[in-house]
């Protein structure tokens, strides 16, 4: 097991500029193709596996780590400053066309816009309201840290849930 890892190493050491060179391209990643060394040297030691050639099974073993990779990258959207430019900062309803639900909640945002500075409207509306943003996207938006954009919108939420205006209303409302 040892004998196999110390020649995995020296393998690894003499044809370290060979291999990336093979492996470079429009998707090579110096930290995959670290992360698959440390994979194959794990397994190695673990699984007590001998391997004959090792080049074949490490250039597998890359692309899928690669492709791992890029699956979990793609999950999240990392949003620009374009978006939030593009969501129009003030939409005027017609109250009127507006069901009781709706009434409600241009009630409650017409009282946050008054009660608090521009900002935190515009936070709140962008979590809670128009786009779920996450707070690591409002503090990129906005210059503050997650933690300060966390309490102010807990803060308007809180003064919202406190004013009986709006569970007075809220208790009318007949949910199917």
């Amino acid at each position: 097991m040892e004998k196999d890892i110390k020649r995995f190493d020296y393998w690894f050491s003499h044809n370290y500029q060979e291999l990336r060179n093979k492996l470079y391209g429009a998707f090579f990643n110096e930290d995959i193709f670290h992360d698959t060394y440390l994979y194959i040297r794990n397994i190695i030691k673990t699984n007590n596996v001998s391997l004959i050639d090792f080049e074949p099974f490490f250039i597998v073993c890359y692309k899928r780590n690669r492709q791992k990779n890029l699956t979990k990258e793609n999950r999240y959207c990392k949003l620009d400053m374009s978006f939030f430019q593009s969501i129009k900062a003030d939409e005027e309803l017609d109250i009127e066309e507006l069901s009781k639900p709706d009434r409600l909640a241009y009630s409650i945002l017409s009282f946050i816009k008054k009660q608090n500075s521009a900002i935190d409207y515009r936070l709140f509306k962008l979590k809670v309201y128009d786009t779920n943003c996450s707070y690591q996207d409002l503090s990129a938006y906005t210059g503050l840290s997650p933690n300060i954009v966390y309490r102010k919108i807990n803060s308007i939420i809180r003064t919202v849930q406190q004013e009986q205006f709006f569970r007075k209303q809220y208790s009318s409302i007949a949910i199917i």
